[in-house]
């Protein structure tokens, strides 16, 4: 040891400067680590509580390091920097430093073992950056930062271990003799300034890139480049501006601010202060976001566990029984414990052995696949990288595509599996890579690399001439394109440059073939991943939409899979996503009006304000829309007409009943970013025998559960259904098994015959009886008491009953509501609806109470939708005696409701004596103009109850019926109004529709072999995809109408057939040109053929030779 160091060492120990604690009160000695110094040991104080370390020299050599290190710690006093309280000497005339003990260990260990939350881990990352802004004002730089050298103590981080530790490394990093010899630290968290310049100064900023590495490892808990094998590429990844991805879900201003950090330019790198005062703002934006989140998450319960609280709360005195009966009642909890998981298909998209694209249906457990799509990558993992390189390294012996093509595939879900159009991407970053790996390669780039030094020394020379080599026939030996070829050179960067000028000005040659080879590696390694990160992002399903009849359980799965979600996200907070469970039917006013509906919804539901939300865009959320088919607005394009693009890292799950959607509905969900490739569709299939089996023994557990005493056992249910036929097909859908299970023993008890109808009734009453005895054990008020008795005395079902039938149409005729809404503060509605929800009418209030309905707030809706619909259709079967003038039938159209219209239908199937009153009301609509929704909803009903209607049909007028699938063969539609009727699939073969009124009516897929269409107005009309052989459209108004569909390239090539021969129209050869050339676009041999003849003798068109030349070879 040098006298002076230790003569200063012992002139501060006795001036006071330093503490001079005695050795022998330290006790409990425990080693704990080794430091650069030397070994590190924990002790206990004698007589005190205070833990402490004492750090030791290994060598004398280094006591000038010492005597360094104890000046920088003794000036230092912040609570993020470790605490120097003296130092001791042993009994061998040894030196201590004696220091804070940290008890949580380093920021590594740390963060490994105690996964912290995300506010745990911002606010780690902000005290870091405190001790490093006191560090940095007191002229201090640390050179040598990172997460090892940050101690944690009560969880609060403590920077430690001030640089000294890099003068004793055994093997400098980056010993190869192109970079830097005498890096002492940790090269992960070396700036590239210090790894590439022999005469670089650290200072300030170089600690400021260090940060941002670890506020990378923060946010994602594992060190940076792991995978990457040896030091000599890591020195060359970082040189050339290579850094971590950003783990998903991070916020955004965070991310951008570890990019500012560890930016290759120390210009760009932002003072110590300025970190600090940004994290200190993503703390209080993340707080306030919690805040609304949390909020919003409150509303969101309200959502997931409807239940009729509120509803019992407007009958006497109930606010005490108020949890009670949430707990008993709550319909929605009893179908989340009665849950079974729902099985569904889907298609995915295959290349057969032939190379061909295939369609094949699969079908599974719904959970896997939504699991599957939520989960779906954008990019290649950590893991994937690793996978991928040795993949490559095995294709560069081989050289088979075939073996690459495979393992890239293993990276797709199945439906996401590479196309033709795919492989060939691939196939070119396939011939790129091996071009890059050829041994004539590192050659060449030499060359470049000497021509470069040959010349004037400048940035843009030295990317010039690696581009020309890249360029070079002799590199890829005319695998490549020359396109590719300058592909390949814009990707060479400055740093690139830099790295690959800083190898040439070494001597050894050995040396730089080793950082060459480095860089073609490098190189070759990302043009693989980039290729692959853009298949990926490509093929990234964003919209899935989930199909299923009425009653088939997509809301209830919807409401799983929201409260799954939601315990994910309250386990892992920022990187899971955050679900949103939205019922459309009561946003209405928001959905699909060309604004961003998450946006509007956020303010609403979360009173979330314009910045909070701006801020959430970045995050990652899950978007479950409930009930797409219970708006009236479906006719935009969904994912446009909401700006969901304004989400970039949101999925999207919408419910739908598919009979509610239009043909080629799909592209309406097409996500504006890859359109198709980002679309999924998933259809539930009714419950199999072994759901049925499950639901049924969950239903008589949980009723056991809840001390119901049940009629029947699990086994005896069984057997009961499976002895009835109809009641086995029905039971297949999960509403009506929950419906069976509480009517069925009642039913065969009075030996009824079992239908779908009669289910439904008998549910109604079920519902009506369990109210009944829940409104005899209340304590109702006296008026109410009274009201009651009244009630029972005088019929109180069928007085129900009405009621129910009454409210339901009055939905159903006030814009087809599926809630309806009211002031909740003194409930002063629209005079309209005081008969139902008045607030001073006993009666009433016990009606509602009575009813399947739920109330939230101020929001009526029924249990089920079905309930709704099937309590219109009973309202308008009592209504078919009625006249012409005053039936329900002639109040709304049932055109858009096919719930209704099947229920309807079903009704008067089975009771014949209804079909005489409906043929009446189309009969009379011949005479009368009054009663065409009355006659439009007559023949729907008809059509879809497969009922014969009389032949002669002229003059009718059913304007908007639905006649879909309908058969109308031979029939008389003379002179009849039949705009905006729906003929989808009808079957109108040699019928007689003679100036009938056509305009905007839909033939898609319909027949009209032999129909007679003279003088008829088809303005507007859509006839694609129809069969009009031999139909007569003479004097026929054609006038805008679509005779084509792009998916039918068949249809359209005979279309232009039509009007090139005058088959029903007029001879157009232009018209028949466009229609050729639309077939043959969309590959349709008979179309390209055609094209090719108009082409060739100027057919329609201006003769073109080239074209026509051009055609035939297609």
């Amino acid at each position: 040891m040098a006298n002076t160091q230790i003569e200063w060492l012992e002139k501060n120990i006795s001036n006071g400067s330093i503490e001079n604690i005695e050795y022998n009160k330290f006790v409990n000695r425990k080693k704990i680590g080794t430091g650069g110094f030397g070994d590190v040991f924990s002790y206990d104080m004698k007589d005190s509580e205070l833990v402490v370390v004492l750090k030791c020299l290994k060598s004398e050599e280094i006591f000038e390091d010492f005597i360094n290190e104890l000046t920088i710690l003794k000036i230092c006093d912040n609570p993020n920097i470790i605490k120097f309280y003296g130092v001791t000497k042993d009994s061998n005339e040894r030196y201590y430093m004696v220091l804070q003990y940290a008890d949580g260990g380093n920021l590594r260990n740390y963060l490994e073992s105690k996964k912290p939350r995300w506010t745990d881990k911002l606010s780690i990352a902000k005290e870091i950056a405190c001790g490093l802004s006191y560090l940095h004002d007191n002229n201090i730089i640390h050179k040598d930062l990172h997460p090892k050298n940050i101690l944690i103590h009560q969880g609060k981080p403590k920077i430690a271990d001030f640089g000294l530790s890099k003068q004793i490394n055994e093997v400098p990093i980056a010993s190869n003799s192109n970079f830097k010899e005498d890096i002492k630290g940790v090269l992960e968290y070396t700036e590239p300034q210090c790894i590439i310049d022999d005469k670089y100064k650290c200072n300030e900023k170089s600690d400021v890139y260090s940060f941002g590495v670890i506020l990378w490892e923060i946010s994602s808990g594992i060190p940076p480049f792991q995978k990457i094998q040896t030091q000599l590429r890591i020195s060359v990844h970082i040189c050339r501006g290579n850094r971590e991805d950003p783990i998903e879900g991070t916020p955004p201003p965070y991310i951008e601010l570890y990019n500012k950090c560890w930016d290759n330019n120390p210009a760009n790198r932002p003072e110590t202060k300025i970190i600090h005062d940004t994290l200190n703002q993503i703390i209080l934006d993340e707080e306030r976001i919690k805040t609304g989140l949390g909020q919003l998450k409150g509303t969101q319960q309200i959502e997931l566990e409807m239940n009729r609280g509120e509803m019992l709360a407007q009958i006497g005195e109930l606010q005490n029984q108020y949890l009670k009966e949430f707990n008993e009642d709550n319909e929605f909890k009893e179908a989340l414990e009665l849950y079974v998981e729902p099985r569904g298909t889907w298609s995915v998209p295959i290349i057969n052995e032939k190379n061909e694209k295939e369609i094949k249906e699969k079908e599974g457990v719904v959970k896997k696949v939504v699991t599957d799509f939520l989960t779906s990558k954008d990019k290649l993992t950590s893991d994937d990288k690793e996978n991928l390189e040795n993949e490559a390294n095995t294709f560069l012996c081989s050289q088979k595509t075939e073996l690459l093509i495979n393992k890239v595939n293993s990276f797709f879900k199945p439906e996401n599996q590479l196309t033709l159009e795919d492989i060939n991407v691939l196939k070119v970053a396939a011939n790129q890579f091996l071009a890059l790996k050829d041994k004539k390669a590192l050659k060449l780039l030499e060359i470049a690399i000497n021509q470069y030094l040959e010349s004037s020394k400048d940035e843009r020379v030295l990317k010039n001439a690696i581009c020309n080599f890249l360029e070079s026939p002799y590199v890829l030996e005319s695998k490549l394109s020359k396109e590719n070829k300058l592909v390949l050179g814009q990707q060479i960067t400055a740093e690139d440059a830099k790295v690959l000028e800083n190898a040439s000005k070494k001597k050894d040659k050995e040396d730089f073939e080793k950082t060459a080879k480095e860089f073609l590696t490098l190189k070759a390694k990302e043009i693989l991943e980039t290729a692959i990160n853009k298949l990926l992002n490509l093929k990234r399903k964003k919209v899935l939409l989930l199909l299923g009849s009425g009653g088939t359980g997509k809301s209830t799965f919807n409401h799983h899979l929201a409260c799954q979600l939601w315990n994910q996200y309250n386990q892992q907070e920022v990187t899971q996503p955050i679900p949103l469970f939205i019922t459309l039917a009561p946003l209405k006013a928001l959905i699909n009006q060309n604004k961003d509906f998450i946006g509007a919804y956020l303010q609403q539901a979360g009173n979330l304000t314009k910045d909070e939300i701006n801020k959430l865009r970045e995050r990652k959320f899950v978007f479950i829309l409930d009930g797409y088919d219970e708006i009236s607005e479906r006719e935009r394009q969904c994912y446009n007409s909401n700006l969901f693009s304004e989400w970039k890292n949101a999925k999207i799950i919408i419910s739908c009943r598919p009979e509610y959607l239009d043909e080629g509905y799909e592209k309406k969900f097409w996500p504006k970013e890859n359109g198709e490739r980002g679309f999924q569709e998933l259809t539930l299939t009714p419950f199999s025998e072994v759901e049925i089996e499950q639901y049924i023994r969950k239903y008589c557990d949980y009723s056991k559960k809840k001390g119901s005493l049940l009629p029947w056992s699990a086994d005896a249910y069984l057997q009961q259904i499976k002895n009835i036929p109809q009641v086995n097909d029905l039971v297949s859908n999960p509403i009506l098994l929950k419906i069976t299970l509480s009517v069925l023993p009642g039913l065969l008890e009075i030996g009824s015959q079992i239908s779908r109808i009669m289910l439904y009734d008998e549910f109604i009453k079920k519902w009506f009886e369990r109210a009944q005895n829940r409104l005899q054990k209340i304590q109702l008020k006296p008026n109410e008491q009274k009201e009651f008795n009244r009630l029972k005395n005088n019929d109180f079902y069928k007085e129900y009953l009405q009621f129910s039938k009454e409210f339901a149409f009055k939905m159903f005729i006030d814009n087809n509501k599926v809630i309806v809404s009211y002031d909740p503060m003194n409930e002063k509605i629209a005079s309209d609806w005081d008969k139902f929800l008045g607030a001073t009418d006993e009666k009433c209030r016990l009606m509602r109470f009575s009813m399947p309905l739920f109330r939230r707030g101020n929001q009526y809706w029924f249990f089920h939708k079905s309930l709704r619909d099937f309590l219109i259709s009973c309202a308008l079967v009592d209504s078919f005696k009625d006249t012409a003038q005053t039936t329900l039938l002639n109040k709304q159209s049932i055109t858009p409701e096919p719930a209704i219209q099947e229920f309807l239908a079903e009704r008067v199937q089975q009771m014949p004596e209804h079909v005489q009153p409906l043929s009446n009301f189309i009969e009379y609509s011949k005479l009368n103009d009054n009663i065409q929704i009355a006659s439009a909803n007559a023949i729907t009903i008809l059509s879809r109850a497969k009922i014969q209607l009389s032949k002669n049909l002229n003059n009718i007028r059913v304007s908007g019926a639905d006649l879909s699938n309908g058969i109308f063969n031979n029939y008389q539609l003379a002179r009849a109004k039949l705009d905006n009727v729906n003929f989808q699939n009808a079957n109108l073969a040699s019928a007689d529709l003679t100036s009938a009124d056509l305009q905007n009516a839909n033939f898609q897929n319909a027949n009209f072999q032999n129909a007679n269409l003279q003088n008829v107005n088809l303005q507007n009309a859509k006839l694609p995809s129809s069969s009009l052989r031999y139909a007569n459209f003479k004097d026929a108004n054609l006038s805008y109408v679509n005779l084509y569909d792009m998916n039918s390239s068949n249809g359209l090539s005979w279309l232009g057939q039509c009007y090139d021969l005058g088959i029903g129209v007029e001879i157009d050869k232009c018209k028949a040109f466009t229609y050729y050339l639309k077939a043959a676009e969309a590959g349709n041999f008979m179309g390209i053929w055609e094209t090719s003849i108009c082409y060739k003798y100027g057919i329609g068109i201006e003769q073109n030779i080239n074209k026509y030349n051009e055609w035939i070879e297609k």
